[in-house]
C-alpha cells in the first residue's frame, strides 16, 4: 500500500484494512508513459537500469546479475529482438530462464538505446550496471519517482480510483508483462516462461486483465 500516493485522504481510507493488495490491481499505463518517466531520472545508469528492469520484466535480484555475455541479438523476419539469460532465483526446478525482448516500437528502441551504451562499454562477465549492486538501494532510488493518475482497483469495492504510484521494480515487471499481452498478444504459456513462474496460475491473471471489457465493468471513482 505504501506505493500509492492518494489524491485525497478519503480515497486512501477506502483501501485501509485490505489484508492483501495485489500489484495486478494497478492498471498499466501506456508504454509511452513508462519511457517518459524514465526520462525524468537524471542519473544515466539508473535510467538505463529502470528501462532494463521494465523491458526484461525480470525480478530485481535477477536483473542486477546480468552481464554483457548474457545478451544476444536476434533478427527474424525483419524484427529485432534481444535474448537475455537471467538467473531464476524463484523457480528451483529451473535455475535459468530465457527472456526475449522485442525491440519493435519506437519506445522500446529508445529505451534500448539507453541500455546499449552500457552494453557497449562493459566487459563480458561483469555486471551491466556496476554502480547498482544492492537491490534495496535501487528500490529506494526508484521510489523517488512516480507514475501519475493511474487506475487502481479496490478489490473490496470493485471500483477504480486514481492514484499516483511510486516506482517499484516489481511494478515495472507487472507493467511489462501486461504490455506483452496487450501489445504482442503473448499467450499464457509464453508469459509463464518469460516471467519464470512455476505454473500458469499468475499468467492467467494477466491474460484476463488485457481485456478492456473487464476494465469497463468497474466504476471509476474520480
Amino acid at each position: 500500500m505504501t506505493i500509492l500516493i492518494a489524491r485525497n485522504k478519503e480515497d486512501l481510507k477506502d483501501f485501509e484494512g485490505i489484508k492483501k493488495f495485489e500489484i495486478t490491481n494497478i492498471k498499466a499505463p501506456d508504454i509511452s508513459e513508462v519511457y517518459n518517466l524514465g526520462q525524468e531520472i537524471e542519473d544515466q545508469e539508473l535510467r538505463a537500469l529502470f528501462y532494463f528492469i521494465y523491458l526484461t520484466s525480470g525480478r530485481i535480484s535477477e536483473v542486477l546479475q546480468v552481464s554483457k555475455s548474457d545478451i544476444r541479438d536476434i533478427n527474424k523476419n525483419g524484427h529485432h529482438f534481444k535474448e537475455i539469460t537471467l538467473i531464476n532465483l524463484k523457480n528451483k526446478k529451473k535455475h535459468t530462464k530465457i527472456t526475449v525482448i522485442p525491440i519493435d516500437n519506437e519506445y522500446e528502441q529508445k529505451m534500448w538505446a539507453e541500455i546499449q551504451q552500457f552494453v557497449d562499454h562493459s566487459f563480458d562477465n561483469q555486471p551491466l550496471f556496476p554502480n547498482y549492486r544492492n537491490r534495496t538501494e535501487v528500490w529506494n532510488l526508484l521510489s523517488k519517482y512516480s507514475f501519475k493518475n493511474l487506475k487502481v482497483l479496490n478489490p473490496v469495492t470493485k471500483k477504480f480510483y486514481l492514484f499516483d504510484v511510486k516506482v517499484h521494480p516489481h511494478l515495472l515487471r507487472h507493467f511489462r508483462l501486461t504490455h506483452l499481452v496487450t501489445l504482442y498478444n503473448v499467450n499464457i504459456n509464453s508469459l509463464q516462461e518469460i516471467a519464470g513462474w512455476s505454473s500458469t496460475n499468475v499468467a492467467s491473471i494477466y491474460i484476463a486483465l488485457s481485456g478492456e471489457d473487464l476494465i469497463n465493468q468497474f466504476n471509476l471513482k474520480t
